[in-house]
């Protein structure tokens, strides 16, 4: 083998490394959020027609960077399930309309609302203070209907990112 053939061999191997290196950071999940063990939640007594909010369990940013929230949406709802939004609201009030059957008018979360997931930033090592709700419809009588988790899609070092925080849900 020639030297110019060795050279140019080591220079490919060098370029496909470091073109290999990119592709995995741009293509790999992100791991800022703190996910713990999985969840499952049920609501029963639920008909077609009726809106139902859940809390998607505490996000963390767990990295030692400042990650800005872009979304939060299900993740493979069963037909029957129609998403409509993910939304931040105060923790007393998330508490309270856990299932989406309000007890009372105090009880239902659109007097709570603080705002949009979208631009909230956590610092390092910061949960997010107050909860994110998941208002989903639900359009069927067919039972059980899931939703298996939650992805959270957030920006950390000008990228996006997301993470699957597996907080199922099940409706009777």
């Amino acid at each position: 083998m020639r030297r110019t053939d060795k050279i140019a061999a080591a220079i490919g191997v060098t370029v496909s490394l470091i073109v290999s290196i990119g592709l995995w950071f741009v293509l790999r999940g992100g791991d800022a959020l703190y996910v713990e063990g999985g969840s499952s939640n049920s609501m029963f007594a639920i008909k077609a027609g009726d809106d139902v909010y859940y809390p998607v369990k505490s996000i963390q940013n767990t990295s030692r960077q400042i990650i800005t929230l872009v979304n939060v949406v299900p993740v493979d709802p069963d037909p029957g399930i129609e998403f409509v939004d993910a939304k931040v609201y105060d923790f007393f009030s998330a508490t309270r309309t856990f299932k989406g059957q309000f007890r009372s008018p105090e009880d239902d979360p659109r007097r709570h609302l603080i705002g949009e997931v979208n631009g909230r930033q956590l610092v390092p090592n910061e949960a997010l203070p107050d909860t994110v709700l998941v208002h989903l419809r639900i359009t069927s009588d067919q039972r059980p209907l899931n939703i298996p988790a939650v992805k959270v899609t957030y920006r950390q070092y000008g990228r996006l990112h997301t993470q699957l925080i597996h907080d199922a849900v099940e409706i009777h």
